[in-house]
């Protein structure tokens, strides 16, 4: 695979009607070039999304969630974040390559508290950087600044989103807890990963308590894995297999975008 993208990987891709410079990514790359990337999850959301809706975007990557939510939401606004240096530096650069405007970008990550948190990043896998990962033999060791939604959102003076959506490797349940106020006020369509591959064997019994205090609070939502989905109001995290899932749970009052 290497090989075959080697003189591609900093060449434009287009995708979804956007074009996105991607980088050498050997886990992102080959599934926007042939325009499968994540299709069930954006034909799930992108309709959703109000034309006027207020986005965050929690692990902005480079920027295609970003972008394609952006153009959803062409008459609201997005808020992004992504802490990885590189990853940053391209999110901003395909927002600029593709026009948008109504983006905001920032480099931090979403916990449950500020400080700073050890992130694994990948050289070629991106998508795959995760805070609190293994650091293995070609995975580097980022310090990278973190902090609450929450006290994000109260520092900033931002209103509550209408849409928010969450893939951070794993790190998802300490988002959570540090956005609850806001989730508990507005209840938004949330769109987030479950990806048990990227869990170690300790954080099973986390994850099965955020999923079931998640269900509390929205009673339902649509559970996606491979190319089908199922409406759910309980997931037991102990009998999935390691690969990612999507839920998106839907919100308390918001309109079908145009």
């Amino acid at each position: 695979m290497s090989f075959r993208y080697r003189n591609k990987w900093d060449s434009d891709v287009v995708f979804r009607g956007h074009r996105f410079q991607i980088g050498r990514d050997l886990s992102l790359y080959p599934a926007v070039a042939n325009g499968g990337f994540e299709e069930q999850e954006l034909d799930a959301l992108l309709p959703r999304v109000p034309v006027d809706a207020q986005v965050w975007d929690v692990g902005g990557n480079i920027g295609i969630y970003a972008v394609l939510l952006a153009d959803a939401a062409r008459d609201g606004h997005v808020v992004a974040f992504e802490p990885v240096p590189d990853s940053h530096a391209r999110l901003v650069g395909n927002l600029e390559r593709n026009g948008v405007r109504n983006v905001t970008v920032n480099q931090v990550a979403l916990s449950d508290k500020d400080g700073v948190a050890v992130m694994a990043v990948h050289a070629d896998a991106h998508g795959c950087d995760q805070i609190g990962g293994p650091v293995e033999p070609g995975v580097a060791a980022l310090e990278v600044e973190t902090t609450s939604a929450d006290a994000f959102q109260a520092r900033q003076g931002l209103p509550d989103p209408d849409v928010v959506k969450v893939d951070i490797e794993g790190h998802e349940p300490e988002f959570l807890d540090g956005a609850w106020g806001m989730l508990s006020r507005r209840k938004p369509l949330l769109m987030l990963e479950v990806n048990p591959a990227a869990w170690s064997a300790d954080r099973y019994d986390r994850w099965q308590a955020t999923l079931d205090k998640l269900f509390g609070l929205y009673g339902s939502g649509q559970w996606y894995q491979a190319a089908s989905h199922a409406v759910v109001s309980h997931v037991d995290v102990h009998g999935l297999e390691p690969h990612a899932y999507t839920l998106i749970l839907p919100p308390a009052a918001v309109g079908v975008g145009a």
